[in-house]
């Protein structure tokens, strides 16, 4: 048996299955998940928009939760649109190697903020846990994965606990943008996120032979540690489906996993 029968025959080549029908299947998942039906996606909305303006030399900071460290820095975009760091920090996540209360997961951030809270106004959380993205942009945790320990933010709104606790320490900070991480260099904060996604539609509209991208039309999709996409909504699905949520919460039935 040669290496590419037996690679086939325990289902880890290419041509053990058929693309076909693994992507009508995942857009499928992706449909239901929109409709609040019953699928292994859960298909939060974003509330990413692609017009506003990028400011440049305007500093924010940034906040990484990841499943294994958390990286916190400063940010801002020069001139030609590129991203500069300073005061970049990084350390094990709060939370995962034994339980803790919400408090010391805030106290973690602020202490790692402090040194250039002068600097910002704004911070982009980069959240790598299952949330319901809300409207402003916050996000309210929906379950911890990734063996992280932090009970007591379950069901809260991520980013409104963090200006509560910087308010505490006299720190005054306007807003928090959370995403979950559908791309890390997009979630620099919202200005950031909205270059990037302006280029990459762009750039699926030059693939696909259109002039504008238009709501239903594929954005990006990554597969690492689960599937991963963002495809481009109407904001009238993105209310729908919310609504279809609500219903199955109200009619006491589980919502799909993420």
């Amino acid at each position: 048996m040669s290496i590419s029968e037996w690679l086939k025959s325990v289902m880890v080549s290419p041509d053990a299955y058929d693309a076909e029908a693994l992507l009508e299947n995942f857009l499928e998942e992706m449909k239901n998940g929109l409709n609040g039906e019953s699928s292994s996606l859960l298909m939060i909305p974003a509330y990413v928009n692609t017009t506003h303006q990028v400011p440049h030399d305007t500093p924010v900071a940034v906040v990484d939760a990841g499943g294994t460290n958390l990286r916190i820095c400063l940010a801002r975009l020069n001139a030609e649109n590129q991203p500069e760091l300073s005061g970049f920090t990084k350390q094990p996540m709060p939370g995962r190697d034994h339980e803790i209360e919400a408090a010391e997961f805030y106290g973690v951030l602020v202490d790692a903020l402090q040194p250039f809270a002068s600097e910002f106004n704004e911070i982009g959380f980069c959240f790598s846990y299952p949330a319901e993205i809300l409207p402003d942009c916050d996000g309210r945790l929906l379950h911890w994965t990734k063996e992280i320990k932090i009970p007591g933010l379950v069901g809260k709104q991520i980013g409104a606990g963090l200006l509560a606790e910087l308010d505490l320490f006299g720190l005054a900070v306007d807003a928090v943008d959370l995403q979950r991480d559908h791309r890390a260099r997009g979630d620099v904060r919202d200005q950031v996120r909205t270059r990037v996604a302006r280029e990459e539609i762009e750039a699926v509209a030059r693939v696909a032979g259109q002039a504008d991208a238009q709501p239903g039309d594929l954005l990006e999709g990554i597969v690492l540690l689960g599937p991963r996409q963002v495809p481009l909504q109407a904001h009238g699905d993105v209310v729908r489906r919310r609504a279809a949520r609500r219903q199955h919460h109200q009619e006491g039935e589980q919502p799909p996993h993420d």
